[in-house]
């Protein structure tokens, strides 16, 4: 099952609808491209910094949000490896190295 959201959707994911032995959340985004004009070239432009956040609620089965610890400064697995978070850092690392 694929589904594409805009910004401000959501979607919910119960589990007596759909097979939830493993999710993957991918995101992805255009990077405006600098239109360099004349002036342009002389003056210069301010690099524009993106932002892109998201963000994941697991529930147990009474519907009420897991509480799974910090997943801050990049840990990537937890409950014994069963969710395995990656930070924006891991990702491009992982394409560039």
């Amino acid at each position: 099952m694929s589904v594409s959201l805009s910004k401000g959707q959501g979607v919910s994911l119960k589990k007596n609808e759909y097979d939830l032995s493993s999710v993957t959340i991918g995101l992805g985004w255009d990077i405006n491209e600098e239109k360099k004009g004349f002036l342009g070239g002389i003056f210069g432009k301010k690099e524009e910094e993106y932002d892109l956040d998201v963000i994941a609620f697991l529930c147990n089965s009474a519907g009420k949000v897991t509480d799974l610890g910090n997943v801050e400064n990049g840990k990537p697995t937890l409950v014994n490896g069963d969710i395995i978070f990656s930070t924006a850092f891991a990702i491009s690392q992982e394409i560039s190295g």
